[in-house]
C-alpha cells in the first residue's frame, strides 16, 4: 500500500512533527511505502499539494492537525480555516480515503 503523510503545521520557527514519524515508521516496518509532504518547509501549501500528488497515485491519505491556534493572546490566529482549505485541495488532488489525527484533532475533532 502506498501512503501518503501530511504535515500542515507551518508554525516557525518549525516543530518536528513527531506523531507524524512514529506513523510512518511502524507503517514503514509492517512493508507500507510511505511518502512525505512537510508544508512547513514550503513557501506556498497551495502549489505543494497538488506537485506532490502528480508524482504518484496513493491508496490512503494521513493528515495531521497539531495546532488548532498559535496560543499567543496578542494574535489570536486560528488555524482550522486554512486546515480545511487543506484537505479541500487534498481532495481535489487525490480520491484516496483521507485520515486526520494529531493533537489539535484529538482535542477538537
Amino acid at each position: 500500500m502506498r501512503i501518503a503523510l501530511i504535515n500542515t503545521n507551518r508554525i516557525q520557527p518549525p516543530i518536528a512533527p513527531i506523531g507524524l514519524d512514529y506513523v510512518a515508521e511502524a507503517l514503514d516496518a509492517a512493508g507500507h511505502e510511505v511518502h512525505m509532504l512537510d508544508l512547513c518547509w514550503e513557501p506556498s501549501w497551495q502549489d505543494a499539494i497538488p506537485r506532490f500528488f502528480s508524482t504518484a497515485d496513493f491508496d490512503l491519505i494521513g493528515v495531521t492537525l497539531r495546532n488548532t491556534d498559535d496560543c499567543f493572546a496578542a494574535s489570536q490566529h486560528n488555524f482550522l480555516h486554512e486546515f480545511q482549505q487543506m484537505v479541500v485541495t487534498l481532495r481535489k488532488a487525490s480520491h484516496a480515503p483521507i485520515i486526520v489525527g494529531g493533537a489539535g484533532f484529538s482535542v477538537m475533532p
